[in-house]
């Protein structure tokens, strides 16, 4: 069936769309998993193209040529990585306190969780692995802390992370303001 096959090869592939800057001459890149439509962006390179071949992730531009895209680092700089939320208000207009949140993670090292609220303040809070492979982290929210809209993001320099579940336990309080 033609409609089958089709749909087996989108749920595999994954969408890049490149986009260039003309003030700076970087790139931007964005893609689509097709699985489950999450979007990424990668921002600061001037790769013009990318492609897989056997199993690593190429990248080619202009003055670099082709490159493997991958590791810990950038030649000697540390390879910033984030993951952030859309805000939310969690499905109502009352304020909210988050006393903790729940990360199915898998690290190497060091990666920080943090929160933006109603005032713009960001609160980081560290994440030390205590254990190998994939395992649950307890993050314990600051106290005290209310707020209509969250967002949520982590954040690792020069490790790499994944990310299997995120749970967040929000308080509904019974204020508006």
């Amino acid at each position: 069936n033609p409609s089958q096959m089709l749909n087996a090869v989108i749920e595999e592939q994954v969408q890049i769309l490149v986009g260039w800057n003309a003030t700076d001459g970087t790139w931007t890149g964005w893609t689509l998993n097709a699985t489950n439509q999450a979007v990424s962006n990668y921002v600061g390179w001037d790769f013009n193209s990318f492609t897989s071949f056997r199993g690593q992730l190429l990248g080619a531009s202009s003055s670099q040529g082709l490159c493997v895209l991958g590791g810990p680092a950038d030649g000697a700089a540390a390879i910033s990585a984030s993951l952030q939320s859309a805000v939310t208000d969690f499905g109502n207009s009352f304020l909210k306190r988050v006393k903790m949140a729940y990360l199915g993670l898998n690290t190497d090292g060091t990666v920080f969780f943090k929160t933006l609220t109603d005032d713009n303040i960001e609160r980081v809070y560290q994440l030390v692995p205590d254990a190998p492979g994939l395992h649950t982290e307890r993050v314990q929210l600051a106290r005290g802390v209310m707020s209509r809209y969250w967002s949520f993001k982590l954040e690792a320099v020069g490790v790499d992370f994944r990310i299997d579940a995120v749970s967040l336990l929000p308080v509904t309080l019974e204020r508006r303001i």
